[in-house]
């Protein structure tokens, strides 16, 4: 066998059912952490080269045996002209060799390489997500002025019939201040309560290369309704859920608001088990946000059959 090769699939968990099997183990972790899980398969003395993360990794050994060498040294300068972000000046400080089972926790900014020991050796890797706080606020903001389109009093245009003559005219008039303070207030832009929907919405979204392919066989909202009792309703693998107290965004959506209690409560079960149990289902509306995502393949029925309620129970 050829040596020295490596193989990296990203995102396993969206194609492969085991992948995804292990991903959730790692739902002690809140959702909105959780990235992907990345398979490196790779021959005798195979590896990508010393390197480092920023943000914290979970390395499971499956087959094969890996040798790890880690750093903490605070030199990352990166090797120049190279396709991939590799150390140029590695200090090993400490090795392990991980056999089939064995599992390697590292915090991010710790450097690593990791070595093939074996033909077939495969590691799969759990990644989390760490976006900079300029992406977090900047994202809030666009969803969060998004969200002003509609709002009736900003519709009011500015002004300021008590101006007197001013001897400054290149300021900003202080009533314009005063009246934008006031607005911001009332509509609660200066709270954080008002910001996160932004977030949690930009934090929902799927990855830009998942796809979503609506079913072959549509169903109407009675068939869906006829269905869903006999069997469960899954987050297809590559739709992310996450949740704001009692509010659900899909894919970016919120998908409960103005809906009804039921579907409500049916999304809440859905971000929280994964799964929903519909024999209650009793929604007639095509408009109904389970049904829109059941038809743009955001949410598809599980194969096996069962009786039960949206109650987990």
């Amino acid at each position: 066998e050829t040596a020295d090769w490596t193989l990296l699939v990203q995102g396993m968990e969206a194609w492969h059912p085991a992948a995804a099997k292990v991903l959730s183990w790692f739902r002690f972790i809140p959702d909105a952490r959780l990235d992907d899980l990345m398979i490196s398969i790779a021959g005798p003395g195979g590896g990508v080269g010393p390197h480092f993360d920023s943000y914290d990794v979970f390395l499971i050994q499956m087959s094969g045996r890996r040798r790890w060498k880690i750093s903490e040294q605070t030199d990352l300068s990166l090797s120049p002209d190279l396709p991939l972000k590799i150390l140029q000046n590695f200090q090993q400080e400490q090795e392990w060799d991980l056999e089939p089972g064995d599992m390697l926790y590292l915090p991010p900014q710790i450097a690593h390489d990791g070595i093939a020991l074996d033909a077939g050796c495969q590691t799969w890797s759990v990644g989390f997500r760490a976006q900079s706080y300029k992406e977090l606020i900047q994202e809030g903001l666009w969803r969060l002025a998004e969200s002003l389109e509609n709002v009736p009093d900003l519709e009011k245009r500015f002004a300021d019939p008590k101006q007197k003559a001013t001897t400054s005219p290149e300021q900003l008039p202080n009533e314009l201040s005063k009246q934008i303070a006031v607005l911001l207030r009332n509509l609660k832009l200066d709270q954080v309560e008002t910001f996160m929907p932004g977030v949690a919405a930009y934090l929902s979204e799927p990855k830009p290369q998942a796809i979503f392919t609506p079913p072959v066989d549509t169903l109407d909202i009675g068939q869906f309704k006829a269905l869903l009792s006999k069997q469960a309703l899954v987050p297809h693998p590559q739709t992310r859920l996450l949740a704001l107290g009692k509010t659900i965004f899909c894919n970016g959506d919120d998908v409960t608001l103005g809906q009804t209690p039921f579907t409500q409560k049916a999304w809440q079960s859905l971000a929280a088990k994964r799964l929903l149990k519909g024999s209650g289902f009793s929604a007639s509306n095509p408009e109904d946000s389970l049904f829109e995502a059941y038809l743009a393949g955001w949410l598809i029925f599980a194969p096996n059959t069962f009786r039960g309620s949206i109650t987990g129970n």
